[in-house]
């Protein structure tokens, strides 16, 4: 799933992009560069999706990829970008899980 982390501006950098399932209050996917630049960031996936999730920030268009995807992962996913200062952005995805899972 895709999510534009393009800095509005060239003085503005991102600082935080937040992936969210349904209404979960918790994130399943934390990227944080707020303590430098996006490239050394830190990424914390949840515990419910482990080694089967990732955000790839080395491809044109960076976005979350779940991997293998399971029947139970189907639903609305947030992409919500943080930015040091620019407001927040954020992004809406539904995930549709067709055929055997």
């Amino acid at each position: 799933m895709p999510c534009n982390i393009t800095a509005p501006s060239s003085d503005d950098v991102v600082t935080l992009v937040l992936w969210y399932k349904g209404d979960m209050k918790v994130p399943i996917y934390t990227l944080d560069a707020r303590k430098g630049p996006i490239e050394k960031s830190k990424h914390f996936p949840s515990k419910q999706l482990g080694r089967r999730v990732h955000f790839d920030l080395h491809v044109r268009n960076p976005g979350l990829t779940i991997d293998p995807v399971k029947g139970e992962d189907q639903g609305l996913y947030r992409c919500r970008v943080e930015y040091k200062r620019y407001r927040t952005l954020s992004y809406m995805y539904e995930l549709k899980v067709i055929g055997k899972h």
